[in-house]
């Protein structure tokens, strides 16, 4: 396979994590934003020739706070340079959900309901979603990541209907591999939502559950138990959920408005299996 070209990439030093995005019926905006990057982080950029893989380029959103417009030029610099996705910026409401855990989970929601209202073939697309501190793995050429996209976009669609990118393995259970998927297994009690592949189709098998989720939340809006990938992993045990061995995506070094402080996890989403 062709050895596709890596490049270092200049990006901000003090960058504000999200796991959360806030918010309930606000203005949408899917645009680039611009943005220009500060001192400098070396993270990785592939830059793949265009692809053929079905689907491709696929529609994909990264989701992203209004006060954090600044966070735009970074992510975009490292998915807006492959021919794989088509990306925008999907602007979530801040301020309105009474918690960033509300306000992440209604976010997730929102998006998944504008990739389905949206799509031109719901019985065939497969749709990509970021949050905006998400980073390609340094630990993995780039190769490595297009073998992951290459995979899961060219089996059956029936073999999985979320492909989660980026995971924090809090399962016991030995993880299965997945029929006809190399490098593949299960996914059991996998935390993290920053990046995943979903089958349009499935969307409103995924909203059938957040959107008493989110009303819940609303309630107790602390609980942890809320979260969007705590909620995800009920749809988990139902089967179609599926990662790759090694995150291909990490969360990068930020701050965290669900936790309150500075979080860095990339040591432990990288060695995570």
């Amino acid at each position: 396979m062709t050895r596709f070209c890596e490049q270092p990439l200049a990006l901000g030093a003090l960058v504000l994590l999200v796991v959360v995005l806030a918010s309930a019926c606000g203005v949408m905006a899917l645009t680039r934003c611009r943005g220009v990057p500060a001192a400098p982080n070396t993270i990785l950029v592939c830059q793949w020739p265009t692809s053929s893989l079905p689907g491709a380029p696929l529609r994909a959103w990264y989701i992203n706070m209004p006060k954090r417009t600044h966070r735009c030029a970074e992510v975009e610099g490292v998915f807006a340079r492959t021919s794989l996705f088509r990306l925008s910026r999907f602007e979530a409401t801040q301020g309105v959900e009474p918690s960033g855990i509300v306000g992440c989970l209604d976010s997730h929601i929102r998006v998944l309901q504008h990739a389905a209202r949206t799509s031109q073939a719901p019985a065939t697309e497969t749709v990509l979603v970021l949050e905006d501190d998400a980073m390609w793995n340094p630990n993995l050429h780039c190769n490595d990541i297009y073998k992951v996209f290459e995979t899961a976009l060219s089996v059956p669609r029936a073999t999985w209907q979320v492909c989660k990118l980026n995971n924090t393995n809090t399962s016991t259970k030995a993880a299965e591999p997945v029929a006809g998927m190399s490098g593949f297994v299960t996914c059991h009690k996998q935390l993290a939502a920053g990046a995943y592949l979903v089958r349009v189709s499935y969307i409103p098998k995924m909203l059938a559950l957040l959107l008493p989720y989110r009303e819940a939340a609303r309630v107790d809006p602390h609980n942890y138990i809320w979260a969007v990938d705590v909620a995800a992993i009920v749809l988990q045990e139902d089967g179609g959920w599926v990662r790759p061995h090694a995150n291909v995506v990490l969360q990068r070094p930020s701050f965290s408005d669900i936790e309150g402080r500075f979080v860095d996890y990339t040591s432990f989403q990288a060695a995570a299996t």
